[in-house]
């Protein structure tokens, strides 16, 4: 078993700093920066931490993270995650980090002790959705490839050969272009059941009149962050358990499974 970390905080950090920078400036009288002006300056943060990590790291030791971190509650933490997880494997900060986790996950599940029908079980749902994606307006021509490339590595992930999926993985295009169908099936199932999700939708920052705008902002477009919705529904949709564990300074735990009652 093992757990992957988006190596999200250098993104998280320089960006908040970029913010207090605006700020700092407007109290001193500068006219506030344009919108454009700081999407192009995130953007080049975003660029500077892609150059610096690679998209999807090898397996390393848990505890090398005992090295990074000297914070007493970090370091109690990473000891208690050590009980239960072997090793970690980095994934880039970049807003795909969630989608890109889990396509990880998906593609190495052969090394299970049941991995075998784990896969099988995906390839089924992946068929059903096929259809779903079609009903729920998005077009065959724009999807099919995906899903076939995703069909073929899960495939070939019961051959357990590691290195060809990392090399997928670590292909910016391929592993993009599967991670736009992962995001196309947890933009459907919100729309499925929108009853559920909407009430939730109608809060989200505040700009939302409804399920398709949330996810046309929020959900489709590549490089866009997930949070606890997206969770739910793309575990829900392909009937995955997932765990997300995180690492912080607060005294509590926090751990959060995502998976489908019943």
């Amino acid at each position: 078993t093992h757990v992957g970390f988006a190596t999200k905080e250098s993104w998280t950090n320089r960006r908040a700093h970029v913010q207090r920078s605006f700020v700092v400036e407007m109290e001193e009288g500068y006219e506030r920066p344009k919108d454009e002006d700081i999407l192009e300056q995130e953007e080049n943060i975003r660029s500077e931490v892609a150059a610096s990590s690679c998209l999807v790291g090898d397996q390393e030791p848990l505890n090398v993270l005992l090295e990074e971190y000297s914070n007493p509650v970090l370091q109690k933490k990473i000891v208690e995650l050590s009980q239960n997880y072997r090793c970690i494997r980095r994934i880039r900060g970049d807003g795909n980090c969630f989608y890109r986790a889990c396509l990880c996950g998906l593609l190495e599940r052969k090394k299970t002790l049941d991995g075998d029908r784990k896969v099988e079980e995906c390839l089924a749902i992946l068929a059903e959705w096929k259809n779903k994606l079609v009903e729920a307006g998005f077009q065959l021509l724009v999807f099919e490839d995906a899903m076939d490339m995703l069909v073929e590595q899960l495939e070939q992930s019961k051959g357990g050969d590691l290195e060809a999926t990392l090399s997928i993985l670590r292909d910016s295009i391929i592993s993009n272009f599967l991670i736009m169908l992962l995001r196309m099936i947890t933009a459907a199932h919100l729309k499925q059941r929108s009853e559920h999700f909407e009430p939730f939708v109608l809060n989200y920052g505040g700009d939302c009149e409804s399920m398709q705008d949330f996810c046309e902002k929020y959900v489709l477009p590549m490089g866009v962050e997930s949070d606890h919705m997206h969770a739910v529904a793309f575990a829900e949709a392909m009937r995955l358990h997932i765990r997300i564990e995180y690492l912080d300074r607060s005294e509590a735990s926090a751990q959060h499974d995502f998976k489908l009652e019943g």
